[in-house]
């Protein structure tokens, strides 16, 4: 995967956009955090990330949000539970809005589709 962090200089109607889709993020994260532990301390499973995206999807019909980024956010966090399983790092933990400061979004590379 190719990964390019761009600096913005937004004016102020794109700040409120990128703040919107920030906080439906880090909302969608925890939303999918909580779904992960009730779904482990009542029916004592893990789910995966195509259980996180039928979840995420649910979640999109109230709270809209770009299938990329909402993607992303799956992928975040199976990969924090995959890095957890393996001993690499702790626990995922909810976040709240002032650490969760990124998303990922397409780019137009020579015609390719890139995250």
């Amino acid at each position: 995967m190719y990964t390019e962090t761009v600096r913005v200089y937004p004016d102020e109607s794109q700040k409120e956009l990128i703040d919107e889709i920030l906080k439906t993020s880090c909302e969608l994260y925890n939303y999918l955090l909580d779904q992960h532990e009730r779904a482990y301390w009542l029916r004592g499973e893990t789910l995966n990330r195509h259980k996180y995206d039928k979840y995420a999807q649910e979640f999109c019909y109230v709270h809209p949000l770009p299938n990329v980024v909402r993607q992303y956010v799956d992928y975040r966090l199976a990969n924090s539970f995959s890095r957890y399983f393996n001993k690499v790092s702790k626990y995922p933990k909810h976040k709240s809005l002032k650490k969760f400061r990124s998303f990922a979004t397409l780019k137009i590379n020579n015609g390719r589709n890139t995250v």
